[in-house]
């Protein structure tokens, strides 16, 4: 049976209930399958940063601090901005405020979490349980670049320390387009890693901004998976944009490097649909137990992709639904830049020396 979306469901939210609460009774009693995997990795003490220097573990959490803080104001305090001379133009506001690329998804029941599962601590919000609003009609959907010099450091502190820059920018993009939208008259909320309405992925599919790829990230035909996912969901009767086929799920199925590499042999190469939307399986508590020990994100499924070092547009028209040329790009990939792309080099923290 193919449930709805919910919050809860999302291990984020599940490796964040208090073992013995009455939320974690009512949620295992309904899903006793997931408790004992869950328990294992329960808690989200993952900001540790192994192996790093204690004063690159401290730039690294006051940089996490310092986002946080920011996003919250953001929320709070939103930005006043003019309306829009044509709603057309509220992609070229996504673009120009520092997204690479951005779409229009047009809002069904399915597209929504049903419920709230309780990630949203930062905001200062217990939603837990709570139904989400649905009245949005439209989503505009972008993506944000992570820098590849940063990505290469997998699975360093580098790599956390760009998802979190990446992050502050969806809450900015976000707060800039929703605020152009409600002095045009409509109303909008953005979303962050704070605070979803929807699953990402499968929203930035239905927008046209890329495909699922085995890592079930969504795969960016310029980015690849570098980037992070952000949303507006709006009422304004934006024109939505369509799925797009970019050859990128054909390829993984010839590629699989990020399946080889990962440490945690997380990543399966077996299909599995939700919502109508085709995912590969995955294990998602091994890559969670690696993200807690390594105490940053780990990332080598994102630089292991060759679209993450770009395959220019090119290239990928001319290798579509053609095997043996989506053969000699992968060799060549591999030629350039090995099976698994790194940087050995420590790069600075932005914020190291304290600011």
């Amino acid at each position: 049976m193919d449930l709805p979306y919910d919050e809860r469901q999302t291990l984020f939210s599940r490796v964040r209930l208090k073992a013995g609460s009455n939320r974690y009774r009512a949620f295992y009693a309904r899903w006793p399958q997931l408790q004992k995997a869950d328990d294992a990795v329960r808690g989200m003490d993952i900001l540790a940063a192994s192996g790093e220097s204690k004063p690159r573990q401290q730039a690294l959490k006051d940089h996490i601090d310092g986002v946080d803080a920011r996003v919250r104001a953001l929320y709070a305090h939103p930005p006043a901005l003019r309306p829009l001379q044509r709603l057309d133009a509220i992609r070229e506001v996504a673009l120009s405020a520092g997204a690479v690329d951005a779409g229009v998804a047009l809002l069904s029941t399915r597209d929504y979490y049903q419920r709230f599962g309780g990630v949203g601590e930062n905001l200062g919000r217990d939603t837990y349980g709570e139904e989400t609003p649905r009245h949005y009609s439209r989503a505009l959907v972008f993506a944000v670049e992570m820098r590849l010099a940063y990505m290469l450091r997998a699975p360093r502190a580098e790599v956390l320390y760009e998802s979190k820059r990446a992050y502050e920018a969806v809450a900015r993009i976000g707060a800039t387009v929703a605020s152009r939208l409600q002095a045009s008259g409509y109303e909008a909320a953005f979303a962050s890693e704070d605070y979803y309405l929807t699953p990402m992925v499968p929203l930035a599919r239905k927008a046209g901004l890329g495909e699922i790829g085995m890592t079930n990230h969504l795969v960016h035909p310029d980015c690849g998976n570098r980037i992070r996912l952000g949303a507006v969901y709006t009422t304004a009767p934006l024109i939505p944009d369509e799925p797009r086929e970019y050859g990128i799920r054909t390829f993984c199925r010839r590629c699989a490097l990020c399946l080889m590499n990962c440490p945690s042999r997380a990543i399966k190469p077996y299909t599995r649909r939700r919502q109508g939307t085709a995912f590969f399986q995955f294990d998602e508590h091994a890559c969670f137990r690696m993200f807690k020990a390594l105490g940053t994100d780990c990332s080598i499924c994102i630089v292991s992709c060759p679209y993450t070092h770009g395959i220019d547009r090119r290239m990928q028209r001319w290798m579509a639904d053609d095997r043996e040329r989506m053969d000699a790009v992968l060799k060549k990939h591999l030629h350039t830049h090995g099976r698994r792309p790194r940087v050995k080099t420590p790069l600075p923290l932005e914020c190291e020396g304290g600011w």
